[in-house]
Parts: C-alpha cells; sequence; structure tokens
C-alpha cells in the first residue's frame, strides 16, 4: 500500500508536466498502477467469495451431519450448500461441493471451489482467480441416557401399529448408534406399559408381603369329600357361590384341577398410593404390591362365561387378546434397565407386544421411565446396568432423556362379556373403578385424575432437568394432545403422528435432534 501511495503521488506531479519524456514515463507506469489497483480489489473480491464459500460449506455439513445416516442426505448438503451460496454470487463459477463421509467413524469432509472472474487484473493477464474451501463435520452421540416409554396396550394392534412403534424405534437406535454396538457414555432403557407396568419377576425384594402362593392354583383330590367352607378357603377365592343350599359339594370335575400348570408372578406391579405413584422414591420407602387378577368365578351372575377367569381356564399368552385369563392377564413384557448394547435394547423392542384388557395407564409408564432414568435408583436395576447408573443429574456433559408414546387415552377398558349386568371396568394398577382408589369411582372423573397425575410426573421430570418427547399416535382426541403437548419439554419436543410413516419421520427427527455435532476443522 505504501508503494501505490508513492506512485499515485508521483504520478499526480507528474501529470502536469506536459514534455514527451513525462508522457512515456506516465504511460510506462500506468500498467503497474492499475495491476496493483486490480490486484487489491480482484483479492478483496476473491477473499469475500472464499469467505461465503467456508460459510456455506459449514451450514451444509451441519445439516449433512444431522443426516448422516439418511438416504437424502447428500441433497440436504446440497440444498443447504446452494441456500447460503446462491448461484452468480460476485459472478464465481462454484464446482462442488465434494462430499467424502465416513460412516462408521461419523466423519463428512465437504470441499469446493470457486472462479472468480477479475476486473482490473485481467491487464497483468489474470482472467479469473481460484478460492477453495473445506470443512470437517464430526457427528457424535452426546453422553445420554435414554428412556423409550411405550405404549403396549391393546389398540396398538389395530392397524399395524406395534410394528411401526418396532421399526421407528429400531429406527431412532440405528441413527443413535450408527454401525456401532455400543457408544462411549449412551444407554438405552424401554418401558413398556399397558394398565400396569412389568419390573421383572425376579424383583421380589421390591414387594410388599410377597407370597409365591397366591399365584399356586388349588389342587383337589378326586376321592375326597368337600364342604362349602372348604371350597371357600382356598385364597379366599368365593367358591361357595357355586353350591347349592344344603351345602353339598359344588358340580365341579377335581381332575380338572389337578391338571393345572403351576402360574407364577409375572413381574407387574399395582400403583403405589399417592403420592408415591407420583415420584421416584425406593422400594424401602414405599414397597410396590405385586399385581394380581383374582379370579371372579361365581362373584357375578352364575351362568356361564360371566366372569373375568376362572382357575380352570387359564390363558395368558399374548395371543389370548382380550379372551386371556389368569392372574397376569394383561401384563406385558419387563422393563429392559439402562444398556450399552445395541443388541439388547433393540431386542427388547421386537419383544413388545400388544397386551390387552385393562386400559391405558401411561403416567405409570412414565414414572417407570423416570425410575430407570433417577440417581435416586443408582445401582438398583443389578443385571447388566453398572452400579454406577443411573448417573447424578448434574454430571457433566450428560443428558437424561425421555421418550413417552401413547396411541390412546388414558382410562379403563371392560371387556363386554367379562362381567355382564355390572358397570365395574377390568382390574389395572389402580384396581377396578369401584375400588375408589383414585378417590372417586367414577370412570370419567378417574380418567381426569390420571391425567393430572401424569402431568405431575412431567412436571417433577423436568424440574430435574429430563428431556421429554412426547408423542400421540393416531390419535385425535384434542385432550391428550394438549396433554401430551404440555409434558413435553417445549412445544418443539411434542408430535403427533397421525400414520405410521408419520410416525417413523418423528422418530428419525428425534433421533437427529439427540445427536451433537460439532465442526472439527
Amino acid at each position: 500500500m505504501r508503494l501505490l501511495s508513492c506512485l499515485l503521488y508521483c504520478l499526480g506531479r507528474l501529470m502536469p508536466d506536459r514534455r514527451g519524456a513525462v508522457a512515456a514515463f506516465v504511460a510506462v507506469g500506468i500498467v503497474p498502477l492499475v495491476g496493483f489497483v486490480g490486484l487489491a480489489t480482484d483479492a478483496a473480491r476473491g477473499y469475500m467469495v472464499k469467505s461465503k464459500l467456508h460459510q456455506a460449506l459449514d451450514s451444509a455439513g451441519l445439516a449433512g451431519g444431522r443426516a448422516m445416516l439418511e438416504p437424502d442426505r447428500d441433497a440436504d448438503i446440497v440444498q443447504f450448500f446452494e441456500a447460503n451460496f446462491p448461484p452468480g454470487y460476485m459472478g464465481a463459477q462454484v464446482t462442488g461441493p465434494t462430499i467424502d463421509a465416513d460412516e462408521s467413524e461419523g466423519l463428512l469432509t465437504l470441499t469446493a471451489t470457486a472462479n472468480v472472474p477479475t476486473s482490473f487484473m485481467q491487464v497483468l493477464g489474470f482472467s479469473d482467480i481460484t478460492v477453495s474451501a473445506h470443512t470437517v463435520v464430526h457427528r457424535a452421540v452426546r453422553g445420554m441416557e435414554l428412556a423409550l416409554i411405550m405404549d403396549n396396550t391393546g389398540s396398538m394392534r389395530s392397524g399395524g401399529k406395534i410394528q411401526a412403534m418396532r421399526d421407528a424405534a429400531h429406527d431412532l437406535v440405528d441413527i443413535l448408534y450408527g454401525d456401532d454396538e455400543t457408544v462411549n457414555d449412551f444407554w438405552v432403557a424401554l418401558v413398556p406399559y399397558a394398565a400396569t407396568v412389568n419390573i421383572g419377576g425376579g424383583r421380589t425384594a421390591w414387594l410388599d408381603a410377597w407370597d409365591p402362593a397366591d399365584y399356586l392354583p388349588p389342587v383337589w383330590e378326586a376321592s375326597t369329600s368337600y364342604t362349602e367352607d372348604e371350597f371357600a378357603s382356598y385364597d379366599g377365592l368365593p367358591y361357595q357361590a357355586l353350591t347349592d343350599n344344603s351345602g353339598a359339594q359344588p358340580d365341579i370335575n377335581p381332575s380338572d384341577w389337578q391338571a393345572l400348570a403351576p402360574i407364577t408372578w409375572k413381574g407387574c406391579v399395582e400403583a403405589r398410593p399417592a403420592p408415591f405413584d407420583q415420584n421416584d422414591a425406593l422400594p424401602s420407602a414405599q414397597a410396590f404390591v405385586h399385581q394380581y387378577w383374582s379370579s371372579t368365578l361365581g362373584v357375578y351372575t352364575p351362568s356361564t362365561g360371566d366372569n373375568d377367569w376362572d382357575w380352570a381356564n387359564i390363558d395368558e399368552s399374548n395371543g389370548a387378546q382380550n379372551n386371556g385369563l389368569g392372574p397376569n392377564l394383561g401384563c406385558g413384557p419387563a422393563i429392559t434397565p439402562l444398556s450399552a448394547s445395541k443388541t439388547v435394547v433393540k431386542d427388547a423392542i421386537d419383544l413388545m407386544e400388544p397386551w390387552h384388557r385393562g386400559g391405558t395407564m401411561a403416567n405409570l409408564g412414565l414414572a417407570w421411565g423416570w425410575r430407570v432414568l433417577s440417581p435416586t435408583w443408582q445401582g438398583l436395576w443389578g443385571g447388566a446396568t453398572p452400579a454406577e447408573l443411573p448417573l447424578d443429574y448434574d454430571t457433566p456433559l450428560m443428558d437424561k432423556v425421555a421418550v413417552i408414546l401413547t396411541d390412546g387415552v388414558n382410562q379403563w377398558y371392560d371387556w363386554p362379556t367379562g362381567l355382564p349386568n355390572n358397570p365395574d371396568a377390568d382390574y389395572t394398577a389402580y384396581g377396578r373403578v369401584s375400588e375408589g382408589r383414585l378417590g372417586t369411582t367414577n370412570g370419567g372423573a378417574a380418567t381426569t385424575e390420571i391425567n393430572t397425575r401424569l402431568l405431575t410426573v412431567c412436571n417433577a421430570m423436568k424440574s430435574e432437568g429430563i428431556i421429554i418427547f412426547a408423542i400421540t399416535f393416531q390419535l385425535n382426541n384434542t385432550t391428550t394432545q394438549d396433554l401430551y403437548r404440555s409434558c413435553a419439554t417445549s412445544p418443539a419436543h411434542y408430535f403427533n403422528s397421525p400414520s405410521n410413516d408419520d410416525l417413523q419421520d418423528v422418530f428419525h427427527e428425534i433421533g437427529n435432534e439427540l445427536t451433537n455435532l460439532r465442526l472439527a476443522q
């Protein structure tokens, strides 16, 4: 710049001199002068183009990193690049961006070049200048404990919803794990729920007054004559309703009872009394009670089929659907506590099935989702879950995230052929509506109370910094939509998915949201 100033000063003094020698000197000097001016001007334009090129590549790289495993990744990259480097900018002709992706390492490298036409430098024989830029994006999953709280109620059987949910959950796991079996500082839990939650049949230490004999069927001896009182004595089951007024032996074939296979507790628990059904208190503060759907043989209208089930007819398989029978009726798959293994999580997703009867108690699913993330429960889950998990809430560079999905309103269900001429509903973790455990015997009022308790759990979790994504699936009930929108961390964390395909898109969006991207170079 000093040289340029000197030349301009000299030319300024020489311009008034009209002698030939001076004119020749000016003619010779004007060429390098224009070259220097052009160099400064064109270099500035090249710098602006290079800066814009970097900005466009950074934006495109971040967009591509979020969609690293998506089929439309490269299209997204080009779209974001062109949006940030519009065609014709400064007259530049752009080559690229070229895309080099290493999915296994989570690295995405983008490069681009631009030829910028010169203005003044053409007098020196330079018609254009070339600038280039590149960026490297490293896609990494932030340290996280993630709980997937999934609706396993009977209504998920219709319209292929259960399979759509399994497929979407698999996609989410694939996005977060990539091709790896484990990821540093990343654990996932799965909490299926219906009208109750299965904590695992081996967790009897968390129960109050546990007696394995509760699940053993009565055994009658074929040659023995029984009195009415003896028939009524087994675990309080009301067999006396089957006798006549004379006290004669009921009309029942003892061999039917002898053939029964032993029944064991599957792992479902009842709701603890308030406020313990809405908090993360340990079993030592308030123990759980094993859920036991007792036989109603003879309780209601004494005619064929007028009861939920009896000991002579037990079928607790998923295939029995609404016709299922037994003390574990409606009890779905067990919780999978925090696991680092992608295979373990995927296997648990595959075990999800629609479990009929009882209804929907999403508040209890969310409460157990909290307990698998709460440091209060640190070291209690055992198995493959490390003793130091769940981590403290304020652990640096770690997030706790819950994703809850439902396809229905919170409610009791009443199987039409179960209890005829009776207004009561099926048995749930809160018993039957008629028991009034929620402070009311009205079904609608009971549902309102369940919704209130769900929101209480949501707010308690959010106050601890847990991020909540809430999804309503093929659900048009605006009250429930508003409930889940309020439950989510923010309105942007709530999704309504009206179709199976939409659900997959929702899980993709959540998966991409849960990735932490940083510019590596």
